[in-house]
């Protein structure tokens, strides 16, 4: 049957549009998924259902590979939300997190956590060494932060070697238990520029909570910006916890 070949996680949503489709006789049109031996395919049916006198419904319509273009156009989704050095997500991608985080935590009264991590004079790195090295060192730290947080944390770059990171369902302590771990991975991990030097980084975070006392996002992430400095003034490589 037609049918057999759509992807399962597509199968219902075809099945409904043609439904609607058929009871108003407006035009079908649906982008799905189709699965051969070679692999999975995106097509578009587009099809106008005609009734019959005999109550019964006609079909004129076409179905269209659209591989290439449901390829590129999740290639350029992706682009617009990751940064392109690291390959974490962006600035943009990170607040979308927290809003939908912070309407959650209203809603049912959880919590989230936030972290803003700060690599430790990475200015002397670019400096010393250059910076196809210093990039190196990030993208070495970016995938430390992918290995040491859970799936369902959100981690970003937020600037040249500033990252924040959203723990959902997270309070205070166990965010900055997690945040302690990536330090001292990190202050383990060992660099190497492209004359042969090793060296290693530290970084400093600040961690904030969401609680009944935030009133928005933008008010949380300055109360863990506050932290970041503070960590940077007790003398850098720790992490510190938003007082309020």
């Amino acid at each position: 049957m037609l049918f057999d070949c759509i992807h399962p996680d597509d199968l219902p949503r075809v099945h409904e549009s043609i439904i609607t489709s058929a009871n108003t006789l407006e035009q079908w049109s649906c982008d799905y998924r189709i699965v051969r031996d070679c692999g999975t395919q995106w097509v578009r049916g587009t099809s106008q259902p005609e009734r019959d006198p005999d109550g019964s419904i006609t079909w004129h319509g076409v179905i269209t590979n659209i591989d290439d273009q449901k390829r590129l156009e999740q290639k350029l989704e992706h682009l617009a939300i990751t940064d392109e050095l690291t390959g974490l997500y962006n600035l943009r991608y990170l607040l979308m997190k927290l809003d939908e985080c912070a309407a959650e935590t209203e809603r049912y009264g959880t919590t989230f956590s936030v972290a803003s991590l700060d690599i430790d004079y990475f200015k002397s790195v670019n400096d010393r060494w250059g910076h196809p090295t210093g990039d190196r060192v990030l993208q070495g730290i970016a995938e430390l932060l992918r290995q040491r947080t859970r799936r369902a944390d959100i981690v970003a770059r937020t600037g040249g070697e500033e990252f924040i990171a959203l723990m959902p369902r997270t309070g205070p302590d166990d965010a900055r238990h997690l945040m302690e771990t990536l330090r001292n991975d990190l202050a383990e991990k060992v660099f190497t520029s492209d004359s042969g030097d090793a060296f290693s980084v530290t970084l400093s975070a600040g961690v904030a909570s969401w609680s009944e006392h935030t009133d928005s996002v933008s008010l949380l992430l300055s109360a863990c910006d506050r932290s970041l400095y503070a960590a940077k003034h007790a003398g850098r490589n720790c992490v510190l916890i938003d007082s309020r």
